[in-house]
């Protein structure tokens, strides 16, 4: 078994041959019914510490795969991290539904930043 650690979630998996898949992965934490089409990695490191090592030109963190979502050389009781990637035109229509969600609150709010209850600004 190994520790598969999401944001909050940390579960329990097993390996075979020091392998797991992408599918194993999503039947537990449904990653592709919430970012369809995503892309899912491993990596031996949690993300500031990767994005450190990727900073110093330091690339292992992520685990081999192949063909793609299938993993390979995980340890027995080891603890590794799930990076999601959101497919590109997904995440082009997120980023736009939320910004047309969010877009009337971010101008209420900017409106309130500046009428602070004076009769004029100064």
């Amino acid at each position: 078994m190994v520790k598969l650690i999401y944001e909050s979630y940390d579960e329990l998996f097993p390996i075979e041959d020091g392998s797991t898949n992408q599918a194993s992965i999503d039947e537990v934490y449904c990653l592709s019914f919430v970012m369809p089409n995503c892309l899912v990695r491993l990596s031996r490191h949690p993300n500031p510490e990767r994005f450190q090592r990727e900073e110093s030109g330091i690339f292992d963190s992520l685990v081999r795969e192949g063909p793609r979502g299938t993993y390979h050389d995980l340890e027995k009781d080891h603890t590794y991290y799930v990076v999601v990637e959101q497919e590109a035109d997904q995440l082009r229509r997120d980023q736009k539904a939320t910004k047309v969600l969010w877009d009337g609150e971010l101008q209420k709010q900017k409106k309130a930043d500046k009428d602070d209850g004076r009769g004029f600004e100064t």
